[in-house]
């Protein structure tokens, strides 16, 4: 399987171990209702599902996914994702954990490994590590730009979920960028999604 270059240069500073995965057929993800848990609304949630022909940094295959994660006013976030390379075979499900703005309408998903194809990814054992990916919501309609979806790494749980809560400051406090820097080597990831929608949603 061809790992991604997503947070590549981590690796020289960090313990990451990352690589790419992605769903074939794509489950229809749940509809985040805001606000309808009693005591604990959401407040905060994002959903989607596409696909992606990566021409960029993966081999052109179709990829396709599906997901959807809410985070709830005590903190908590949930959810799923289910994820598949078709070059690979690998299928990734994971449980989210972690929800969190980055800029400029980019949100950072993070989410504890169900199950993925393989023996390892990255030198992440199957149910071990944990997934990072981004996503942005560019609103409805023809003249809309397509909503856009980043591949999804692997790692471990506490590192995704530090990386989740501060991903430009993780960045920046790694490589010494500056705002701009980090800004636009986050948006260097991003990948526009094909025949699929992502929606997000705040109380905030």
């Amino acid at each position: 399987m061809r790992t991604s270059h997503f947070f590549s240069l981590l690796w020289l500073a960090t313990p990451l171990a990352l690589g790419c995965a992605d769903q074939e057929a794509p489950l229809a993800p749940v509809s985040p209702l805001l606000g309808v848990q009693s005591g604990n609304p959401v407040v905060l949630s994002a959903r989607g599902s596409g696909h992606i022909h990566d021409e960029v940094f993966g081999d052109g295959e179709l990829r396709t996914f599906s997901f959807t994660a809410l985070k709830h006013a005590g903190g908590t976030t949930t959810g799923n994702v289910q994820l598949k390379n078709r070059a690979s075979g690998v299928t990734y499900r994971g449980s989210v954990f972690c929800l969190a703005p980055v800029e400029n309408g980019i949100y950072v998903i993070a989410s504890e490994d169900e199950r993925f194809g393989g023996t390892d990814v990255g030198g992440v054992l199957p149910g071990s590590g944990a997934g990072l990916w981004l996503v942005q919501d560019n609103g409805e309609g023809s003249n809309a730009d397509p909503d856009r979806f980043s591949q999804i790494d692997f790692t471990f749980p506490s590192t995704a979920g530090d990386l989740c809560q501060d991903l430009l400051g993780s960045l920046k406090a790694f490589f010494g960028l500056t705002d701009a820097q980090a800004s636009a080597f986050v948006e260097s990831f991003m990948l526009p999604i094909e025949n699929g929608n992502i929606s997000v949603t705040s109380k905030y």
